[in-house]
């Protein structure tokens, strides 16, 4: 999102950190806690009427799941359990995987339990540190 500020004589330089990314009006910077509560943390625009299971990101109605989680969190679960956020990515397939539903092959690769059992040690060449 490219946010631009229009040159006009009320706006100084000063003014700029008063204002939201929006261009919302000087009340801002003395109540923003009070304008974060209000709009959602992804548009902005709509008021925030939900919040996410996951990450507590307050947000409206346009960007929360069936199962109470925000987009954002939705995009990063884990393809396996559907429960956690995902830390890394299988090697081999390249599902989005979080600590549980990983298992480390050597220093710094990681594949998921599927490929794991399809694969075996033996053809990975594992040398599993646990």
């Amino acid at each position: 999102m490219i946010m631009m500020y229009v040159r006009s004589p009320s706006l100084h330089l000063a003014s700029l950190d008063q204002r939201s990314p929006l261009g919302h009006p000087a009340l801002y910077s003395s109540h923003s806690k009070l304008f974060n509560s209000m709009f959602c943390e992804i548009c902005e625009i709509r008021l925030a009427t939900h919040t996410c299971k996951l990450c507590g990101r307050r947000v409206c109605g346009l960007h929360i799941t069936e199962r109470g989680i925000c987009e954002i969190c939705s995009s990063a679960i884990c393809s396996i359990c559907n429960s956690r956020l995902s830390l890394r990515s299988c090697v081999l397939c390249g599902r989005l995987i979080c600590n549980d539903c990983s298992i480390q092959i050597d220093e710094v690769r990681y594949v998921c339990i599927y490929c794991f059992m399809r694969f075996g040690k033996k053809k990975l060449k594992v040398s599993v540190s646990t």
